[in-house]
């Protein structure tokens, strides 16, 4: 259920993110479509047309093509069905296959046409005010400033093209195109940072407190398969290894509540978890909890705890919280971290229930670069002879001893491989946005050249030539990506990092 739950919002979140892209994005072409409607139709006043029926007639158009959208969309989605569910949801998915989920479809094809023919009539109703409205539209600054500056004549008249409304039937809703391009910078920007999140964290397993790269199965209930006191000084002195901690793993009771146990017993050089707060364990009475265990129980660095194992309750204090190694009884946001003589003051070895230990592990963390392959091969056959001696003690005989295998790259941590299977998604959803920024601006710039078509043969007639005439397009279409860029690309960094952050936070992801 964590797993289908954390896939399942984040399609969620794309699906709200995209759709409210298209709100702003198609939103903005309906307007400008139902104004210039409205503005064409002034025509037919004179014979007779109402207010009322201008705004009617300007929504018909764009509330049909929602219509038209929507039953597209349901057959769409009727056959995207065919490949959902994905992720982790796929392999347990008992009835794959094609699937209607009826309510969604309806409602949300009847809820687009309303809101289509909502924002149509809206704007066929402030551009009916507009026309009655006396004076000019206030002229852009910087297309005056242009002017002033003695600014080549296409890029005047392209500034004001881009900028300025204009005014009767020449006039055009420059706002929305602005905007338009702003959202489509922002949203494809704030898509592309929160995937470059996502995928350094699906290749950095510390992200997620895995900060060894390989390991050893060393016993179970309270019995050892290998000499591990024999192998830590070897494993310690071979060139790639950084730091050994010795892993034993046992669940006690902290108010009530199971809590998987680790020990925190470096070989050598100090073991290194990924600490989010406070400090590791140095004593024996001070305890770490992972985030998980923290939050159920309810306790913060600085805490005093309950916390009974074999030998009986004993009081601890909550030194840090800190990620744990996955075990079979904890992802690495559940569990703690205690001293070496803290779990001896815990768990008796010569315990029934739980002798000495659940299970115990070797943990190795490598130098940075090291091939955790070429180093488990080196290592194993590096305590070749040490095994060979353990077993000579044991049995009274050299027999060879066989280590391969005892040293392998330990499984990524569950959080992760749901990162992974979500991280292609920022890709498309950036895909989407640009598709629709570019459908949007490419409308807003075309209905301007088509409105503004009576202007250019004005200027034409006095003797602009026909570059110059591209020029001022040319012009116009920089303005609105300049515009776009300037503004988006620092609002689509934040909106992504804020996003990320979020979803860094709630993972949890270091």
């Amino acid at each position: 259920r964590d797993i289908t739950g954390f896939e399942a919002d984040a399609l969620l979140a794309f699906a709200l993110a995209a759709g409210i892209a298209a709100v702003f994005l198609v939103g903005q072409s309906v307007v400008r479509y139902a104004a210039s409607t409205v503005i064409d139709l002034q025509v037919l006043r004179g014979v007779g047309f109402t207010p009322h029926q201008s705004w009617w007639a300007a929504a018909a158009g764009p509330t049909m093509a929602a219509g038209v959208g929507s039953i597209a969309a349901v057959v769409g989605a009727a056959i995207a069905s065919r490949w959902f569910p994905i992720g982790t949801a796929s392999t347990v998915e008992p009835a794959p296959g094609f699937d209607l989920d009826l309510p969604v479809l309806v409602v949300g094809a009847v809820a687009v046409q309303a809101m289509v023919a909502a924002g149509a009539l809206g704007a066929a109703s402030v551009a009916v005010r507009a026309t009655r409205a006396s004076g000019s539209p206030r002229p852009s600054t910087i297309a005056v400033t242009a002017a002033r500056t003695g600014a080549p004549v296409p890029v005047v008249v392209g500034a004001r093209f881009a900028l300025e409304p204009g005014r009767g039937r020449q006039a055009v809703p420059v706002r929305p195109a602005l905007l338009g391009s702003v959202l489509g910078v922002l949203g494809v920007v704030a898509a592309i940072t929160f995937s470059d999140g996502v995928a350094d964290a699906a290749n950095h397993p510390e992200r997620f407190g895995q900060v060894h790269q390989l390991e050893a199965f060393a016993g179970m209930e309270g019995e050892d398969f290998i000499p591990v006191d024999q192998l830590l000084p070897v494993m310690v002195a071979d060139p790639d290894v950084a730091a050994v901690n010795d892993t034993r793993i046992a669940v006690a009771e902290v108010g009530g509540i199971p809590v998987t146990l680790f020990t925190a017993d470096p070989a050598d050089a100090p073991w290194q978890p990924v600490v989010l707060a406070g400090m590791l364990p140095e004593g024996a009475g001070d305890l770490v909890l992972a985030p998980g265990s923290a939050e159920t129980l309810g306790v913060s660095v600085g805490d005093v705890v309950t916390i009974n194992g074999t030998l009986g309750a004993r009081d601890v204090t909550v030194t840090g919280l800190a990620f744990v190694p996955e075990a079979p009884h904890n992802d690495y946001t559940n569990g703690g971290w205690v001293t070496a003589a803290g779990y001896d003051a815990l768990f008796d070895p010569e315990s029934d229930v739980s002798p000495g230990f659940k299970y115990h592990a070797i943990l190795l963390s490598l130098r940075a670069g090291a091939d955790p392959v070429q180093a488990a091969a080196r290592i194993e056959q590096e305590i070749v002879p040490v095994v060979e001696a353990a077993v000579a003690q044991m049995n009274g005989d050299a027999a060879s001893a066989s280590v391969e295998g005892i040293l392998y790259p330990p499984p990524p941590p569950s959080h992760l491989q749901e990162l992974r299977q979500i991280r292609t998604m920022p890709v498309f959803l950036a895909g989407f946005l640009a598709v629709l920024a570019l459908g949007a601006v490419g409308h807003a710039l075309a209905t301007a050249v088509r409105r503004r078509r009576h202007d250019v043969a004005v200027l034409r007639a006095v003797g602009l030539t026909r570059q110059q005439s591209r020029g001022v397009v040319a012009t116009q279409a920089t303005v609105l990506a300049l515009v776009g860029l300037i503004i988006g690309v620092p609002l689509g960094v934040a909106l992504g990092r804020t996003v990320w952050r979020y979803v860094a936070d709630t993972t949890p992801v270091f």
